[in-house]
């Protein structure tokens, strides 16, 4: 005979022998579901931090020394990988592994590319110094990278002073683009103005002439797709043709800063490019 304790106990260690086991599989599994993208994000991030410290071993720039008419941000002759990973449209894709990486880190990085997209050489300088002392990241090759930048900008002399702002780098609308081609390719034409050392000289019609047909261009539709940059250029660059005590030096000067600045509009030459004087074509790495 059982007990009035044992008729009561026996059903319930029975039933736990049959579902226990089973509702401890099912919550290990869930845990572990629910682990498990938490888990793959973190090594992601790791991953992401040991490419950054390879990455930035390889920072150093190409070559050391100034090159006449090269501005100093073109002595960055690598890729990376990472500096993708930080750009302003990438952040949102790649925010949760962004944000298992330490807190840190993420602001030192960030900053150092958003300096170089400014040509900021104080920030750049600033922040690879910062890194080169990261406990994470921080190496021989990334502090010897930052002396030879510093060396490299300090006898350039002071770059100028930019106007890029937090914005400078968003891409120009399709739409805008477009109809910038399209229209800037008549205009560009009228721009020729001979080499520097030579510029043309034309007579007082020809300079009156092109400087309606200018007008013309403007006011066909051609002048609401200047940038705030592009449109005093153009005004001078025409003032220029016709205005007395210009000489063809003071044109082909006009004409030359209107090509830059339509160059920039199209996104084809940096903003920060604007008082460089166009120079041989930088050599690539090889290997």
């Amino acid at each position: 005979m059982f007990s009035f304790e044992e008729a009561v106990t026996w059903p319930l260690a029975s039933v736990w022998k049959d579902l226990g086991a089973p509702i401890i599989l099912a919550v290990a599994a869930a845990l572990l579901a629910a682990a498990w993208p938490w888990w793959q994000i973190r090594l992601r991030g790791a991953r992401v931090q040991r490419l950054i410290e390879r990455e930035l071993e390889e920072i150093a720039p190409y070559p050391d020394t100034p090159v006449k008419n090269v501005p100093w941000w073109e002595h960055l002759r690598r890729e990376f990988v990472h500096e993708e990973l930080f750009a302003k449209g990438h952040i949102s894709t790649n925010r949760d592994f962004l944000l298992s990486l330490d807190a840190d880190l993420v602001y030192k990085v960030s900053q150092l590319w958003l300096a170089f997209r400014q040509r900021n050489h104080v920030q750049w300088l600033w922040f690879m110094e910062e890194l080169a002392n990261d406990d994470r990241v921080g190496s021989k090759k990334l502090t010897a990278a930052q002396t030879a930048w510093s060396a490299l900008i300090n006898a350039e002399g002071p770059p100028r002073a930019t106007d890029r702002g937090r914005d400078a780098a968003e891409p120009i609308p399709s739409q805008l683009l477009d109809a910038r081609l399209a229209s800037y390719a008549s205009l560009f034409e009228l721009t020729e103005y001979g080499p520097k050392e030579s510029p043309r000289q034309l007579a007082d019609s020809a300079r009156a002439e092109r400087a309606t047909t200018l007008r013309n261009w403007y006011y066909d539709g051609g002048g609401l797709l200047l940038s705030n940059k592009a449109f005093p250029a153009f005004r001078l660059a025409q003032a220029h043709l016709t205005r007395a005590g210009s000489t063809d030096s003071d044109r082909w000067t006009a004409f030359s800063r209107l090509r830059t600045e339509l160059k920039v509009d199209l996104g084809v030459r940096d903003a920060a490019e604007r008082e460089i004087e166009m120079g041989a074509l930088p050599s690539p790495i090889l290997g």
